[in-house]
């Protein structure tokens, strides 16, 4: 996801989507924040579509990680 992020700063846009495709296709779960990444990519390109789908996807995947650590954190004992 670094590369594509390196990609996205040097404007090799292609790249820098082949690069978040790949992370995204490794472990969406572990890799979510590559669908922002991959939208600001799209939105570059002027594919709003694609754009658009890839942040609802970030959202959903940011709304379950912080909703996880919401009910993780509240499994935990409290010290005195």
């Amino acid at each position: 996801m670094n590369r594509g992020l390196a990609y996205s700063y040097m404007s090799d846009i292609p790249k820098a989507i082949q690069d978040f495709d790949t992370a995204l296709s490794l472990d969406p779960s572990e890799a979510y924040e590559a669908y922002q990444y991959r939208g600001d990519a799209y939105m570059q390109l002027g594919e709003y579509e694609k754009a658009i789908a890839d942040f609802q996807m970030f959202d959903t995947y940011r709304e379950f990680t912080e909703s996880s650590l919401q009910e993780g954190q509240q499994l935990r004992p409290r010290n005195p």
